[in-house]
């Protein structure tokens, strides 16, 4: 394992190594990399543990995975996009 970390930046480091041991039922983990800001203001919208289903229906859509739909969005709100 090791531990990647900028060294100017006061931010969380990243491992190289799932410390779980993930059944063959689970995907894989995959880290991407999202402003603070952007990640919390999607999280309201979708709620934080519907990030990752919003973001594979996209994926799914985006590679034209037959039967594939763009996810919906939520109403638009006066503070949406400012």
């Amino acid at each position: 394992m090791y531990i990647h970390g900028n060294a100017g930046s006061q931010g969380p480091a990243y491992t190289a190594v799932t410390l779980f041991d993930v059944t063959d039922n689970h995907t894989p983990l995959r880290p991407i990399r999202v402003e603070t800001e952007l990640w919390e203001a999607f999280g309201e919208l979708v709620g934080k543990r519907n990030r990752s289903a919003v973001i594979r229906d996209f994926i799914r859509w985006y590679v034209r995975e037959r039967g594939a739909k763009l996810p919906e969005r939520p109403p638009a709100t006066p503070a949406a996009g400012s």
